[in-house]
């Protein structure tokens, strides 16, 4: 909508630059995100890896 109002004003490089900012932004922060989301998921899947096993060892050393 602020594209178009951009545009209808006759300035139509800042238009495109704007939406191209806009895209720009848009795909840094969910590169961002992803980073930080692939971060979460492999520290979940080493604390899995390694905790469990010793939680379970523990579990049954416990019991034996």
């Amino acid at each position: 909508m602020m594209g178009d109002g951009m545009m209808a004003d006759g300035n139509m490089w800042f238009g495109w630059g704007g939406m191209i900012l806009i895209a720009v932004l848009v795909i840094l922060a969910i590169a961002v995100l992803a980073k930080y989301l692939m971060k979460l998921v492999l520290w979940s899947f080493r604390f899995a890896i390694f905790a469990i096993p010793n939680f379970v060892s523990l579990k049954s050393n416990a019991s034996a």
